[in-house]
């Protein structure tokens, strides 16, 4: 879903990208799509727990690439549980780029896998940045389990779409619209 607008927003956030910086990545599709624009000359270490993110960047050659394990989620592709954030809290994180089912302005982030939510959380602790990859159709959603507040979030990247989607809403979050 909602391809075009995903492309737009990976190839804006690899623009807050800096050499030798320690990345991670979840597990999400827009996560996916910005794997596709890392620069390949540029030195990155990326941390994910996704084995589908982890696959498509087996053969940067100037990217290390980290993979998380613990107990696959075998919907998303993905790692979580005790091991997973054992291992993240023992990562240095500089930036980390993430996607949900929804954004509110009030609450923040949610998902509806209380695992994925845990997890993000469990990041979130560890990271010094942290970047919102959500396209326009996931403003406003709910899902059950919320994982970052508004005021937690440093940079929200939407699609030109969410300009009308009562921005003002998130007035202390830096908001890049492209798409």
């Amino acid at each position: 879903r909602n391809i075009k607008e995903k492309l737009a927003i990976a190839k804006k956030a690899v623009s807050f990208l800096k050499a030798g910086e320690t990345i991670m990545l979840d597990e999400s599709s827009t996560a996916l799509a910005l794997t596709d624009f890392l620069p390949r000359e540029m030195q990155l270490k990326v941390v994910t727990a996704s084995l589908l993110v982890a696959q498509k960047l087996a053969k940067h050659e100037n990217h290390e690439l980290i993979q998380l394990g613990g107990s696959l989620d075998k919907v998303s592709m993905s790692f979580h549980g005790i091991l997973t954030e054992l291992m993240v809290s023992r990562l240095r994180i500089d930036r980390f780029f993430f996607s949900a089912k929804g954004i509110d302005a009030a609450q923040g982030a949610s998902e509806p896998s209380e695992e994925r939510a845990r997890m993000k959380q469990h990041v979130i602790q560890y990271s010094k940045w942290n970047c919102a990859l959500l396209d326009s159709s996931k403003i406003g959603i709910k899902a059950d389990y919320f994982f970052i507040s508004p005021r937690e979030i440093d940079v929200f990247i939407s699609d030109k779409k969410a300009k009308g989607k009562n921005l003002e809403e998130f007035e202390k979050v830096s908001i890049d619209t492209y798409g």
